[in-house]
């Protein structure tokens, strides 16, 4: 399709939609289920096979969304005749629970994690590592709008460590287009690594086995990159992740974060809202975690330590994540 023919096509579709529905005309009634029957097709057409897939992954959470609704009563507290804030509703819904079926699942004493049970069989290890490099590959999850969206070449000849880099996929492509950084790729699943290390091995490329909740070792570097790794975690397992950084930041370095940022409700195209949203959900469901919002991350630099200095979120064009980032503004204490 050309850029013309869908610019065409979209202000068709901005014209139907906008024009009332005859079904007593028999001409109507077909035209409405051909355009029924060839909506799946464009979608495929639009998104693509391998995102077609995806969503059809993620359907159960729309289930999961009527599920809550119904469970809470959420449809008996909307009025039908005017609108109501969400601060409103979720007051008229509320119930107090100490603990939910996620926080007593994964993140109470005595249990198991997600992680933990994922590394009880290697190789259900190395299809999680390989589920997570497909996922990140996907349109607008690439790492080059890692490489291309932020200002890699100030750092020269810098270091950078990447937090939970897995098997250094993001880093390779980092490598390739600036080979003069030096880069360490830390990741607690070390024997993964060595497993796909040929893949992304570079010259300039270092793989050390890490936990990012342990104090980070490697001291000096200019940029910590941690892509997709907080949202993952609760707030206090993230500040808890933060605050390990601290004592190798020498000052001015870079805590430059590669993940979601939630937009306010909508602000932008619906169909990626939509993802952004189902994503929260998922991270809710598995990990008691959430996606953020922009001051979601502030609040998590600031509880962390007052020295950290935010300097911003932004998406790259054509991206689906952001770059959140921050400044060490303390002294160095190596």
């Amino acid at each position: 399709m050309s850029t013309a023919s869908l610019a065409t096509l979209a202000a068709s579709l901005r014209e139907a939609l906008d024009a009332p529905l005859d079904l007593q005309n028999k001409a109507e009634r077909e035209a409405r289920l051909e355009i029924i029957d060839m909506i799946p097709a464009l979608n495929r057409k639009l998104i693509g096979e391998v995102q077609t897939i995806r969503d059809m992954a993620w359907e159960w959470l729309n289930v999961l969304s009527l599920k809550a609704v119904s469970h809470w009563s959420i449809a008996r507290y909307v009025p039908l005749d005017e609108q109501i804030s969400y601060t409103d509703l979720s007051t008229k819904c509320s119930e107090s629970k100490r603990e939910t079926g996620v926080s007593i699942g994964f993140h109470n004493p005595g249990q198991t994690s997600l992680y933990e049970e994922v590394k009880k069989i290697p190789d259900r290890v190395q299809r999680f590592g390989l589920a997570m490099a497909l996922f990140s590959s996907g349109d607008g999850y690439e790492p080059s709008s890692l490489v291309e969206g932020y200002d890699w070449g100030k750092v020269g000849g810098g270091t950078i460590v990447d937090v939970g880099g897995g098997n250094g996929f993001t880093s390779s492509a980092i490598s390739d287009a600036f080979p003069a950084l030096k880069i360490v790729v830390k990741d607690i699943d070390i024997d993964v690594t060595d497993n796909m290390e040929t893949e992304h091995k570079r010259p300039n490329i270092q793989f050390q086995k890490h936990d990012f909740f342990a104090p980070q070792i490697v001291k000096g570097a200019d940029v910590y990159i941690y892509r997709w790794i907080f949202h993952n975690w609760g707030d206090d397992e993230s500040v808890k992740i933060l605050q390990a950084a601290i004592p190798a930041l020498k000052r001015g370095a870079k805590i430059l974060i590669n993940d979601g940022c939630l937009p306010a409700p909508g602000t932008g195209h619906l169909s990626e809202e939509k993802t952004s949203r189902n994503l929260d959900i998922c991270m809710m469901v598995a990990m008691n975690a959430k996606e953020c919002e922009e001051g979601d991350w502030e609040a998590l630099f600031k509880k962390a330590d007052p020295k950290f200095k935010y300097l911003g979120a932004r998406r790259p064009e054509g991206s689906r994540m952001s770059l959140i980032e921050a400044k060490w503004t303390g002294e160095w204490s190596a």
